[in-house]
């Protein structure tokens, strides 16, 4: 855990600006050995100091350098961050000298990990920060980052909290039955403290189970979304009691094709929560009820557009379509 370790945290390739990471507890006289600038072992916390990094008497990059202090960072380790210019030859120069120079090669989520350990984020946000790098979608990106904040693990802590207090309330009178003051706990009390964590404890499953159907969906490409070579026409959502529900479209980035989609997850969603709640005999549907859900998707969609639309003759559109 008392390891220096660095990594690039940008994307590898061409770019204006790469970020070059380090962490532990002698990275600042670590950067400070290859940098010339202010000496960066003098410089405030949380300061961008300007300089260039330097490998003896050559000229690397010009750059520059973020100095944060343990606590209050990340990882609860002294971290430096390294703005050098993006290029594959210039970052890796950088990252080649502080792994000379006394830091290791940080593993896939190691940063994250020294997170972890050191107390500055529990489980569930450290899973929450994962899925919100990997996001591809706004909703996606929005369970994310609701974990990353700690929104489930406050709600958690509250939960518990109150658990802690009703037990707490349960020993003493049970200990202390003659004790006049003693916190009055009667049946009724603990059923109310009960059903009220049991009510949020069942909304919490259904928002996990939501978030893990978007985040597995797509993963695991349950859409089909591109025109391709050899694909058939038209737009789709099949599957089998026993498999997840597949969409298969051609999209052109039309407005059709969006409300095809929308079209096609409501059938889609109907048929996974169908067959996710029912035996198999009766994990089927009638034509007509499956165009609820898909029908719904399709006017909320169009809602959304008209409302936040500024174009006249687009609402216009919309409106034609929905008639």
């Amino acid at each position: 855990m008392n390891e220096n370790i660095c990594a690039i945290s940008t994307s590898l390739g061409v770019g204006a600006i790469s970020i070059v990471r380090a962490s532990g507890p002698d990275v600042i006289e670590i950067v400070n050995n290859i940098f010339k600038g202010k000496n960066l072992t003098q410089v405030n916390t949380h300061t961008i100091n300007y300089g260039h990094i330097i490998d003896n008497n050559e000229i690397i990059d010009e750059v520059l350098v973020s100095v944060m202090r343990a606590p209050k960072t990340f990882t609860r380790e002294d971290i430096v961050e390294i703005n050098c210019h993006g290029g594959i030859a210039t970052t890796n120069r950088v990252l080649e000298l502080l792994i000379i120079n006394g830091c290791r090669l940080a593993e896939k989520g190691e940063f994250l990990k020294k997170a972890f350990l050191n107390g500055r984020i529990d489980l569930i946000e450290a899973e929450g920060i994962n899925d919100l790098i990997s996001s591809e979608t706004e909703e996606a990106r929005k369970y994310a980052m609701a974990r990353a904040e700690g929104n489930l693990s406050k709600v958690i802590k509250a939960q518990r909290e109150v658990l802690v207090s009703l037990q707490a309330d349960l020993e003493v009178n049970f200990d202390y039955p003659e004790e006049a003051d003693n916190p009055e706990v009667t049946h009724e009390k603990v059923l109310v403290s009960l059903n009220g964590i049991k009510e949020q404890l069942v909304e919490l499953v259904k928002t996990s189970q939501e978030g893990s159907i978007l985040k597995n969906g797509i993963k695991d490409r349950w859409i089909d979304v591109y025109p391709n070579r050899g694909k058939r026409t038209g737009g789709y959502s099949s599957g089998s009691y026993d498999t997840n529900p597949y969409i298969l479209l051609n999209y052109q980035d039309k407005y059709d094709d969006m409300s095809t989609l929308a079209h096609e997850l409501g059938h889609s969603m109907h048929s996974f929560y169908t067959r996710h709640n029912n035996p198999y005999q009766y994990g089927h549907y009638s034509i007509f009820v499956a165009e609820v859900a898909s029908t719904v998707n399709e006017l909320l969609l169009a809602k959304h557009v008209i409302k936040n639309s500024n174009d006249k003759n687009e609402k216009l559109f919309i409106l034609n379509r929905m008639m």
